[in-house]
């Protein structure tokens, strides 16, 4: 089991805390953030949910996340407020609001 994400734009993968480190924030979209590649700085956004990640784009109006790869991330957990989403894995923590 692997918590690597390949970037949709050059195809690098990463570790989802990687990933994390370099999301920017919450999208109205339930538990999806907009982030950064850690390699070629290109946006991508993540679907999350517990013990689940996935790497996609959003389409346009009406806002749909198309998730390009999912994997499961042991010890991952997420949960959605009204304003904001934390999610926590390994003694790390991320706190994303609109």
């Amino acid at each position: 089991m692997t918590d690597s994400l390949p970037c949709p734009h050059c195809g690098g993968a990463s570790d989802l805390a990687s990933w994390l480190d370099r999301a920017h924030s919450k999208l109205a979209t339930e538990a999806t953030v907009r982030a950064t590649c850690p390699r070629c700085e290109t946006e991508a956004h993540l679907a999350l949910r517990s013990g689940e990640a996935a790497i996609g784009s959003l389409s346009p109006a009406p806002t749909i996340f198309r998730p390009e790869r999912r994997t499961r991330i042991e010890g991952l957990t997420v949960r959605t407020h009204f304003d904001h989403i934390t999610i926590e894995r390994a003694a790390r923590r991320w706190r994303f609001e609109h």
